[in-house]
């Protein structure tokens, strides 16, 4: 038996590409919506793992790290599983930027996301 390594989805009609079928892979950066306390949370989070059924999956979120909302790094510390009906759209391959020892992610367009 092969594990499944993508899923197809429907980006959400807040997003521009609301009509295109999707593919999400591991270790693609996408943009999902949690429901906590009666509060809407979209966050940029990074797919770690999904099951074989492609009913859950694994994220880690991004932490913003500039104002403009385009760089973000991985917060080790913030890792959740959800349903993939929480994926709103996979989000474009961002440059890579390093400061110092540490990695940055350089979107070529603001994520518009609410945190915490």
């Amino acid at each position: 038996m092969v594990a499944q390594t993508s899923i197809h989805l429907l980006n959400s009609p807040d997003i521009d590409n609301a009509d295109t079928p999707m593919t999400v892979k591991n270790r693609d950066f996408i943009f999902v919506e949690y429901h906590i306390n009666k509060k809407i949370y979209k966050y940029a989070a990074h797919v770690r793992h999904f099951d074989e059924k492609g009913e859950e999956i694994r994220v880690t979120s991004l932490k913003i790290s500039n104002e403009d909302g385009t760089l973000f790094k991985i917060n080790e510390n913030d890792m959740s599983d959800g349903k993939w009906e929480q994926t709103l759209t996979i989000l474009p391959v961002p440059n890579i930027c390093m400061k110092g020892n540490r990695v940055f992610y350089k979107f070529p367009k603001p994520v518009d996301l609410f945190e915490k």
